[in-house]
C-alpha cells in the first residue's frame, strides 16, 4: 500500500486525481464543489465515484489543494443532485458537506486539547522548527507529531494521543503541520520519511527514544512507555 504522504505529494504535483479522462461533450459546463470536513486526500476518489454516478455528471476530479471537486456537467444540470449524492453518507467514517463554488473547501478539524494538557503547536503552515530540543518538556516523555490536514491516519493518531493525554500527566505532545512534502519543516526533518504521521519520541532528558511511522498505535505506546521509564 502506498503511503498517504507519497500519494498526496503526487496529487499535489499533478493537481488532481482524475476519475474520467475521456473527452466530454462540447456543451459541458464547469461546476466546482468545495468540500468541508474531509479527513483524507485519498478519500477524494470516493467522492469522484459518487459524483460520476449522478446522471448529468460527465467528469469528476478531486483537487487535494483546496479540497475541491471539479466537475463537468450537462447543460442546465441541477447542482443539488450531486451535492446530495456526495454528502449523503459519511466518508471514512466522518460526515462531510459540499457547497457550490471554489475557495471554501477544508479538511476536518483535529481534536482540541483540554486546558492544562502539555500540548504545543510548533508549526502551522509548514514553517521550519530550527531546534526541536528547545521545545521539549523536561521530566516527561515527549511526542513530536509531523502530520498534515489531508492525512486520514494523522487524525486517528491525534485522537489516540489525546486519549493518552487525558490519562497521563507525564506526557508532552508537540505538533508540526508539514502541509506538503516541499515545506521547509518537511525538508528539514522528513527526508527519510515514507508516510504520515511521523513521530519522534524523546525522553525527559531530551534524548531520542524512537521513531514511529503511520498509524501504529502499539509501537507509539511502547515508545512513550520507554520514554517515561528513563
Amino acid at each position: 500500500m502506498r503511503s498517504h504522504f507519497l500519494i498526496a505529494g503526487l496529487l499535489a504535483l499533478t493537481g488532481c486525481a482524475t476519475a474520467s479522462t475521456s473527452a466530454v461533450p462540447s456543451d459541458s459546463q464547469a461546476l466546482t464543489l468545495s468540500i468541508q470536513g474531509l479527513v483524507c486526500a485519498d478519500c477524494g476518489k470516493e467522492l469522484e465515484a459518487k459524483a460520476l454516478a449522478v446522471p448529468g455528471v460527465r467528469r469528476a476530479e478531486f483537487v487535494m489543494d483546496g479540497a475541491e471537486l471539479h466537475l463537468m456537467v450537462a447543460p442546465e444540470f441541477d447542482p443539488k443532485k450531486v451535492i446530495d449524492a456526495v454528502q449523503a453518507e459519511p466518508v471514512d467514517g466522518k460526515p462531510i458537506t459540499a457547497s457550490v463554488g471554489a475557495g471554501h473547501g477544508s479538511y476536518a478539524a483535529f481534536t482540541t486539547p483540554e486546558p492544562g494538557w502539555d500540548v504545543k503547536q510548533l508549526s502551522v503552515h509548514g514553517e521550519d522548527v530550527p531546534e526541536l530540543g528547545a521545545t521539549l518538556a523536561a521530566s516527561k516523555a515527549n511526542v513530536v507529531d509531523f502530520y498534515a490536514d489531508w492525512c486520514g491516519p494523522c487524525h486517528e493518531m491525534d485522537e489516540h494521543l489525546h486519549a493518552l493525554l487525558g490519562k497521563d500527566s507525564k506526557l508532552a505532545y508537540r505538533r508540526i503541520n508539514v502541509v506538503t512534502w516541499d515545506s521547509p519543516v518537511a525538508k528539514h526533518y522528513l527526508a527519510s520519511a515514507k508516510e504520515l504521521p511521523y513521530f519522534i519520541v524523546f525522553d525527559g532528558h531530551g534524548k531520542e527514544v524512537a521513531r514511529v511511522t503511520g498509524g501504529d498505535k502499539a509501537a507509539l505506546d511502547a515508545a512513550i512507555q520507554q520514554g517515561e521509564s528513563r
